[in-house]
């Protein structure tokens, strides 16, 4: 905005390239937001800045210039190929010679070892399964059969690509939670939420996958489900990024519709119909609130509900960024910046010394737990141990 400011305001003559250095150095966190005084949504403006048109040199140079924006673009693509080969994948994942092989081709950093990839992705253990919820295409004949009474809850759990093909943990965990509170859990058919394609600038890509989910999971909230995520980046681009690139009547209604599952959760308790029945933890937790869930305002509800837990100690964790950014902190022509940011965080961690560390991001989960050695989960995983 400085630059801005100086063509704009000053009448200096500011390169295409200088902008474009600022956009690609930009990790979307949209911290900026919470400090902005006018509200400007300065990480919206850069987003539209690398898919503008008004700025298409930049945008341009900005897309075709880097091999591991296009790889991180299509992480749905990219799970699913690699549970396929799950075991080969993984052992190359592992290996930072490997890594360092494919280094050049890839553009990801050799020093940024990637999650491990399950061999069955969430969905595959979703349809097997023999009671409860059920993997669905649009509404199951099921659903039209025996229609359910009003006061009966309903939501469709967008999964989200880490869930489906890294960390169906996490997703089993949110089932088993939202069933055990009484609520039918339906698994649609989803496309990655296009966070990662918009960090890229491809445009084009984001909005296949958007217009496919906005259609899929408006005409589920037509039929009375609420839409839960447990990704907050997917909920960022459900709630605000696809109204705003995709306005619509069906994009807000899906945006208005749709709860990450601690607010849904939460908003159950607040009404005392939160029927769960906790088993004591006794562990000392820190809860790292990540950028997306802060720019989002997600509040106190993960602290809020895990207070529930008898003898868990949790409290937020007074740390900022973990430099991850998504799949910023993988690049290699960023990997220094990401880790510099990272520093402060593990700082912290080694200091605290929690058993456990939760975050409702599954990269903020991959980079603190990877290298700080401690125990870092999903808020929604420690709510199902201690429901057990």
């Amino acid at each position: 905005f400085a630059l801005l400011q100086r063509e704009f305001g000053d009448g200096e003559k500011v390169s295409a390239d200088r902008y474009a250095d600022i956009v690609d150095a930009c990790w979307l966190c949209g911290r900026c937001q919470l400090r902005c005084p006018a509200d400007l949504g300065i990480s919206r403006q850069v987003m539209r800045m690398r898919l503008d048109a008004g700025r298409a040199t930049a945008a341009d140079s900005y897309r075709g210039r880097h091999a591991e924006d296009w790889m991180l673009a299509r992480p749905q693509e990219v799970g699913r190929i690699s549970a396929r080969v799950a075991p080969l994948a993984n052992a190359i994942s592992r290996s930072i010679p490997m890594r360092g092989l494919l280094e050049p081709f890839t553009g990801i950093d050799r020093r940024a070892e990637p999650p491990r990839v399950q061999p069955r992705s969430f969905r595959r253990w979703f349809s097997a399964r023999r009671s409860g919820g059920r993997l669905a295409r649009g509404i199951a004949k099921k659903d039209r059969r025996n229609p359910r009474t009003s006061h009966q809850r309903r939501v469709a759990y967008f999964i989200g690509c880490h869930v489906d093909y890294y960390g169906a943990s996490v997703g089993r965990a949110a089932v088993t939670v939202l069933e055990k509170c009484g609520v039918e859990v339906l698994c649609p058919d989803f496309r990655c939420c296009g966070m990662p394609q918009l960090a890229a600038a491809d445009g084009a890509r984001a909005g296949v996958n958007a217009r496919f989910n906005i259609e899929k999971f408006s005409r589920l909230i037509e039929s009375g489900y609420e839409i839960v995520t447990s990704c907050a980046t997917c909920n960022l681009a459900l709630t605000q990024h696809y109204p705003e690139f995709w306005p619509s009547v069906a994009s807000e209604s899906l945006a208005a519709h749709t709860w990450d599952v601690f607010s849904y959760l939460n908003s159950m308790c607040q009404r005392g119909q939160l029927p769960l029945d906790l088993r004591p933890l006794r562990r000392s937790v820190l809860y790292h609130y990540p950028c997306h869930a802060r720019s989002q305002r997600y509040g106190n509800n993960v602290i809020d509900l895990l207070r529930l837990i008898p003898q868990l100690t949790v409290d937020y964790a007074a740390m900022a960024c973990c430099g991850m950014g998504g799949t910023h902190g993988f690049k290699r022509r960023h990997y220094e910046q990401s880790q510099r940011q990272a520093r402060k965080t593990l700082q912290f961690l080694e200091e605290a010394q929690p058993d456990c560390v939760v975050s409702d991001c599954p990269m903020c989960v991959h980079r603190i737990g990877k290298e700080s050695g401690i125990q870092t989960v999903h808020p929604v995983e420690l709510l199902s141990e201690a429901s057990c």
